[in-house]
């Protein structure tokens, strides 16, 4: 949510968030991967006794355990993973 890329360059948090909400489609970030990121929810501003939360809707953070139960639930999964 706190992102602010230059005027000259696409803002792909907005544009994400745009077309998962456009389409109801559920976004799940990692709550390792969001943490180690500086990125939390209301749920972890509290848990951490952190003075804001940052997450941009509709992305939810969530553990392993949701992920594999969205698995079985589910037809289609899409998974990012970028290399530094």
């Amino acid at each position: 949510a706190l992102s602010a890329p230059p005027s000259d360059e696409q803002h792909w948090p907005r544009l994400w968030s745009e077309f998962l909400s456009g389409n109801n489609i559920t976004a799940v970030a990692c709550i390792a991967s969001a943490l180690r990121r500086g990125i939390v929810d209301k749920t972890e501003q509290a848990r951490y006794e952190l003075t804001a939360s940052n997450l941009r809707a509709p992305f939810e953070i969530a553990g392993l355990g949701e992920w594999v139960e969205g698995n079985l639930k589910s037809n289609r999964v899409l998974y990012f993973h970028g290399t530094h």
